[in-house]
């Protein structure tokens, strides 16, 4: 296992810097930061050439690239409408594929339905697109790494669910114009039911340690995904949603150690990402640095 570093922009003499500095030579390119994402779904081919051949010739890899769904919940309830959503969507695989970008962390980020009569429609629609999605990756030669989103709450939502008392079982129904939740897929349980339904091993997941926030057990998750585990992300946090609130690595009670050592048990050989280690907290503070340097202890002690 290795740690990857995520970039959010183009800047190569930037990024080679920071890997250096963090003694680190992956890297995990956001495809938002590439021209031609934003604008039609998919990144510029000479960009993602150009900025790939650079990063490896500095003996960087660029092992895989970060994207989305988006929200639009009519790509799973109205496919023939929203066509080119998907058909960029696959673009962008055959894009990363012949860059020799071999992965795709993926989030789920389709909202979940008001309605719960929507429900069944919404999911029919998703195994659709998906297997599609998976049909396309294995073509290409690219991995999808499915990230559910297990996001905490911001203070002001947290604040107010907590005063109403509302509890993991709240979670599809809970709404409000500062939260961008809930999200459709949300939790361990529905990454499990996506690999049910599209079992094509180009389907996979992002193995994130975040997964604690929704109720699961993470190190008995390495087991239960070994066969799909695609990407692997490390954060902590402080208890379980809505409670959740995001820490450093090993500040937490996710069980980090246990979880890499789980990740080592069922062969995981890929990166590793540390996410969600929140903004400096005093002049020269560098949450990132001692999140990598903390995996870096962690994997030392396993090997």
């Amino acid at each position: 296992m290795k740690i990857v570093l995520y970039v959010y922009d183009t800047d190569v003499p930037a990024i080679v810097s920071r890997c250096k500095a963090l003694d680190l030579t992956s890297v995990c390119l956001l495809l938002d930061a590439i021209p031609g994402y934003q604008e039609s779904g998919v990144p510029s081919a000479t960009v993602l050439r150009d900025l790939t051949s650079q990063l490896r010739a500095e003996g960087i890899e660029v092992d895989s690239a970060n994207g989305a769904t988006g929200r639009n919940p009519g790509v799973l309830t109205d496919p023939q409408k929203n066509r080119g959503i998907i058909d960029a969507q696959l673009s962008t695989l055959e894009a990363l594929g012949s860059n020799g970008i071999g992965t795709i962390l993926y989030y789920q980020h389709f909202p979940h339905p008001a309605d719960a009569d929507d429900v069944p429609r919404y999911w029919d629609g998703l195994f659709s697109f998906m297997d599609e999605m998976a049909t396309q990756a294995e073509a290409t030669g690219v991995r999808i790494a499915n990230h559910p989103v297990w996001r905490c709450l911001p203070p002001a939502p947290r604040a107010e669910a907590l005063d109403r008392g509302v509890t993991m079982e709240d979670y599809p129904d809970f709404r409000r114009d500062d939260w961008d939740g809930p999200y459709l897929m949300s939790s361990h349980r529905d990454a499990m039911r996506l690999f049910d339904a599209v079992p094509n091993p180009s389907n996979g997941i992002c193995f994130c340690t975040g997964m604690h926030i929704m109720g699961a057990d993470v190190p008995a998750m390495a087991e239960e995904f070994k066969e799909r585990i695609h990407h692997a992300q490390i954060r902590d946090v402080s208890a379980r949603w809505p409670y959740a609130e995001e820490v450093l690595p090993g500040e937490g009670e996710v069980g980090i150690p246990g979880a890499l050592a789980a990740l080592k048990g069922v062969g995981y050989s890929g990166v590793l990402g540390p996410e969600h280690f929140g903004e400096p907290r005093w002049e020269g503070d560098d949450p990132e640095r001692l999140s990598v340097e903390y995996i870096q202890a962690q994997l030392r002690a396993i090997a």
